[in-house]
């Protein structure tokens, strides 16, 4: 019989989320996490969460996004026709309610970086994909994806209401660039697609598996593989700029490194490629997170801090040590005795992913 307490064991205080949902940063030191039917905000300096939000219904938060720079976030929950719940943060306050008539639910959700327009893409055929202003409640642009999403991310280097604006949906085999273009007989703007097609030599059975944007418009993506590809402003193959041996799952840049992580658990750094580069950056050093990464993710303000999640449950922060945290990064191969004076790896939580076998409740 197990008589032990049960509260020191299910104390929802002590959850962080599951890993297998997006693990993003608030602010520069703080990320978000899905656990259950709540958000938890954890600082990554600290062993316990600082607060959270409930959903408004039992069924759990499905997708969450954040606008640090705006300090929003906006989630939305495993229900039929879902509504999208915009808050401040840090007070965690309400600010605005998204509701969608068409959509049933949603595969992806983004704020742009100035907050001022929500991004979604819905699950089921016809799958759309909507740009909304939010304060307005407004959907202000929007277009048909061919195929349904995987993810989905916006630009940060410019704001969606003018030419410079883009959207990058990653849909298995396909990976579409969109832009927004002014219409001028309209007097509006509309979103035009643009796929990025690697070269056959690279393609052949490849299906993608990551994506970040690069500077000036371009964008870095990754495919099962273990290559990862340079497109241009115009969508443009420029250049293969890293390969790894495991299929790659996630990928951050800054401005000089490229971060590539893959299914085998490693995140290694490349130096970013020269213009018109005709061969791999090579592997700077590398790190091992012990399970197939899941998310990768800068912190926003510094760029000295990694938030990581995994495939086999686990939350991860890779900091930078001094004197790397204040100045530039190796760019030229190290030992690797010398990797933990570059970067350090803290564990923050586990959480294994198998099917549960057994639950006991004690009862007085």
């Amino acid at each position: 019989t197990f008589r032990r307490p049960m509260r020191s064991l299910l104390d929802e205080g002590r959850s962080i989320g599951s890993s297998a949902r997006p693990f993003a940063f608030v602010d520069d030191t703080t990320a978000v996490s899905i656990a259950g039917q709540r958000l938890r905000f954890v600082p990554l300096d600290a062993s316990s969460p600082r607060a959270s939000v409930a959903g408004s219904t039992p069924h759990g938060i499905a997708l969450v996004a954040t606008s640090p720079a705006a300090g929003l976030f906006a989630f939305t929950e495993k229900v039929v026709r879902p509504s999208v719940q915009i808050h401040s943060y840090p007070d965690l306050a309400r600010v605005a309610t998204i509701r969608s008539s068409g959509a049933t639910g949603y595969s992806a959700l983004c704020l742009t970086r100035d907050g001022s327009r929500l991004v979604t893409v819905s699950d089921a055929a016809p799958f759309k994909l909507s740009v909304w202003d939010w304060r307005k409640g407004m959907e202000v642009l929007g277009a048909t994806v061919a195929t349904a999403c995987v993810a989905a991310s916006v630009y940060p280097g410019a704001p969606l209401a003018d030419d410079t604006g883009r959207i990058c949906i990653e849909s298995g085999a396909v990976l579409t660039l969109w832009q927004s273009r002014q219409n001028l007989e309209q007097e509006g703007a509309s979103l035009t697609a643009l796929p990025l097609v690697l070269p056959d030599e690279i393609a052949a059975g490849a299906a993608w598996g990551a994506h970040t944007w690069g500077s000036a418009g371009s964008l870095f993506a990754g495919t099962d593989t273990g290559v990862v590809a340079l497109f241009g402003e115009s969508g443009r193959f420029e250049a293969l700029v890293a390969t790894a041996a495991a299929a790659i799952t996630a990928l951050e840049a800054d401005s000089t490194h490229l971060l590539v992580a893959s299914m085998d658990g490693t995140i290694a750094w490349h130096a970013l490629p020269t213009p018109h580069a005709e061969a791999p950056t090579p592997q700077l050093f590398c790190v091992n997170v012990g399970g197939a990464v899941a998310t990768l993710a800068y912190s926003p303000v510094s760029y000295t801090r990694l938030g990581v999640s995994t495939a086999t449950g686990a939350h991860v922060s890779l900091t930078y040590v001094e004197p790397f945290a204040s100045s530039s990064l190796p760019l030229e191969p190290v030992s690797e005795k010398s990797v933990a004076s570059i970067v350090s790896v803290s564990r923050l939580s586990a959480f294994p992913q198998g099917p549960s076998v057994a639950v006991a409740v004690e009862t007085p």
